[in-house]
């Protein structure tokens, strides 16, 4: 879950978020993800709530260290990039049938 506002509280942009989403998402993870559009919640350091605009992506992927260094290496550059105090992720085991 990729918040889109900056600790400082100026909007990520559709664009910006595409052009991150292109270089760190697709380019490690070239078997495809799905982009949905949502809306975060969640209490900052100060305890305060905040909702902000939010990208979710959902990977398929292997239980490997390739794919765990990868995830980790897009959360990472994410809160660089744009100054996020944290991304969220959530692990869930499944079966995907092709």
């Amino acid at each position: 879950m990729f918040g889109l506002r900056r600790a400082a509280g100026d909007a990520i942009g559709e664009e910006e978020f595409a052009a991150f989403f292109a270089r760190e998402v697709a380019e490690r993870f070239s078997g495809g993800a799905t982009l949905l559009d949502a809306e975060g919640r969640y209490r900052d350091a100060s305890g305060a709530l905040i909702a902000e605009r939010s990208k979710l992506v959902i990977w398929l992927h292997a239980d490997s260290p390739r794919d765990e260094l990868a995830i980790e290496a897009v959360r990472a550059r994410y809160r660089e990039q744009f100054a996020q105090e944290s991304v969220l992720r959530a692990d869930v085991r499944a079966c995907a049938f092709y």
